[in-house]
């Protein structure tokens, strides 16, 4: 078990934060990166605060190993369970928003080029099947990328059992987080009950999910390239006119939602009723998660975050129209030559 070529020579000259919890997968990435002499790399160990001493114990347990290695570490210690709290989350989207918030502040300091994550085939295979189950599109289809907004996934063409060996056959230790063996998670539930007593009918099942996020794949970058460039102007995002066919113009939507900076909770639905003002009147406006609202005027649609300022409105807006942020619309849509 190697890393691949491609990958070995995309992270030459680069430095790497490996993300490490004490678990067989990414105790075995931090094994294979500290088995080269090629490599500019050190460790990133996030403690959660959700199982008390015992999550105190695995970051301990990374400390010790990479200070036995001399292998430099930075450890963060976040409260996610507060998160939940306040922000009404799960607790499994509490930690992924901490873990993304410590990884992005790492690469926009400067302080590493790409955060390596030990995501696996198996992984991938959870993460299709579960999107499957939430209603998912082409893109979501995809699962994870290799390498993703200066993340790295080196391990995603293993599977959890040659992970496994690996680690057996060369003396990896690691720590074994209980909560993973408990079904409550809709990932776990999938992982050690969903998945397996469909793969004891049909044996490649997972391969088959991985098939499918491949060709997702393929199908996805083909749609794309139609994909046009977002028109944005401080809170305001544009669709250009002419509007483009259902698959792309849902594309072109994600894409404005993340130039404003909404990155979660926008589900199918959400898409198809953007795709519906292609046929709707001028001045129809759609309330959108993240505090958006979505309008359609002059044959272009606008994503506007709430409470612009009434000093951008350069328009005159409806009599009948609640609200005005129309006019940004209009304004915008007219600075461009729409």
């Amino acid at each position: 078990m190697e890393l691949n070529a491609s990958i070995l020579d995309f992270l030459k000259g680069k430095k790497v934060a490996v993300a490490v919890s004490g678990g067989v997968d990414s105790m075995t990435l931090l094994r294979l990166f500290n088995s080269r002499g090629d490599i500019d790399f050190f460790a990133v160990n996030i403690e959660h605060g959700i199982r008390g001493e015992k999550s105190l114990f695995d970051s301990r347990f990374v400390k010790d190993y990479c200070n036995l290695n001399g292998i430099p570490l930075l450890a963060f210690s976040v409260d996610s369970v507060l998160r939940k709290k306040q922000e009404r989350l799960t607790l499994e989207e509490a930690a992924r928003l901490e873990r993304r918030k410590i990884f992005l502040e790492l690469l926009n300091s400067g302080k590493c080029d790409l955060v390596a994550l030990a995501h696996h085939k198996n992984d991938q295979a959870e993460t299709v099947l579960l999107r499957i189950i939430r209603g998912t599109g082409i893109n979501g289809l995809k699962g994870m990328e290799k390498l993703s907004n200066g993340i790295v996934r080196p391990l995603l063409d293993f599977s959890r059992e040659e992970i496994e060996e690996y680690a057996i056959k060369n003396n990896v230790p690691f720590v074994t987080d209980e909560t993973n063996l408990i079904s409550d998670y809709s990932r776990n539930f999938l992982r050690n009950e969903a998945i397996p007593l469909i793969s004891s009918r049909f044996p490649y099942f997972t391969d088959s999910l991985i098939r499918l996020s491949k060709n997702a794949a393929e199908d996805e970058a083909f749609i794309a390239a139609f994909m046009r460039e977002i028109i944005k102007s401080g809170d305001t995002a544009i669709i250009k006119e002419p509007l483009p066919h259902p698959a792309v113009l849902k594309r072109e939507a994600a894409a404005a939602f993340r130039a404003l900076g909404v990155y979660q909770d926008i589900e199918e639905r959400h898409f198809d009723l953007i795709v519906s003002l292609k046929d709707a009147e001028n001045g129809t406006r759609l309330n959108m998660p993240g505090g958006i609202e979505v309008y359609k005027e002059n044959g272009a649609i606008a994503f506007v975050k709430s409470g612009l300022n009434k000093e951008y409105l350069e328009a005159p807006l409806p009599e009948n129209f609640e609200g005005e942020r129309l006019g940004v619309l209009f304004s915008l849509c007219n600075d461009k030559g729409q």
